[in-house]
């Protein structure tokens, strides 16, 4: 085995396909959540798509909302999009910057700092008893990393995302990622399991038909790629 095989981390052996029922199964979809997006770092977006204090994000992972915030400090926290009170979705939009340095549920007016902590709640002339309960945004594990931000939905995380960099590093570093700057964004949303999609990018034998421009010899090019050899 030469040293290029031997550097080589995809399969290295033919393998069968994944069963039907893991693309189809509700019950397996379910399973999925649980033990790998729930569990597992998932990055949500560059830092720089919160560009100031006050500003917020929301995001989807399954079935649950994820709360994006950078307080007046400049420090990112997640939470989970969850009022304390009656379990009401704190933020709506997308995105947002709220007008003073609190997050207020519309529902019913509880307030809480951008750290999470429980504010206050509403009165509305009547007495009402101290709350003998910590009524805190449950938050969540984030990670920065060369301007990427992750999350981790679990309550202790095995690993920090760093982990899985470890191998490229020395590539890695020829990259200024933390320098990168957002130029053009896109949403789509495809109507698959999410497995269908990351097999579909990781398996390009559907480029040279599907994606031609990608699969042009270097001659083809435009003249700026071309000089790298000299």
């Amino acid at each position: 085995m030469n040293a290029d095989i031997q550097q080589w981390n995809g399969l290295r052996r033919p393998e069968p396909t994944l069963p039907s029922h893991y693309y189809l199964d509700t019950a397996h979809f379910e399973l999925e959540l649980q033990k790998i997006w729930y569990r597992d770092w998932i990055y949500l977006c560059r830092s720089e798509a919160l560009p100031g204090p006050r500003s917020f994000g929301t995001f989807r992972l399954g079935t649950q909302t994820v709360l994006l915030v950078r307080d007046d400090a400049g420090v990112l926290r997640a939470f989970h999009n969850t009022c304390r009170h009656r379990g009401a979705a704190l933020c709506s939009a997308e995105t947002g910057r709220f007008a003073a340095a609190a997050i207020t549920c519309r529902y019913h007016a509880f307030s809480y700092g951008l750290d999470g902590k429980f504010l206050r709640r509403p009165m509305h002339g009547r007495e009402i008893p101290d709350i003998d309960q910590d009524l805190s945004l449950y938050a969540l594990q984030l990670r920065e990393w060369s301007g990427f931000v992750f999350v981790n939905l679990a309550a202790t995380p095995s690993r920090d995302p760093e982990h899985y960099f470890h191998v490229d590093a020395a590539a890695l570093q020829n990259w200024p990622l933390a320098g990168l700057r957002i130029a053009h964004s896109q949403d789509r949303t495809v109507q698959c399991n999410w497995k269908i999609l990351w097999e579909n990018y990781n398996e390009c034998l559907h480029c040279p038909g599907v994606h031609p421009n990608l699969s042009r010899p270097g001659a083809d090019l435009p003249a700026r790629h071309h000089g790298a050899e000299g």
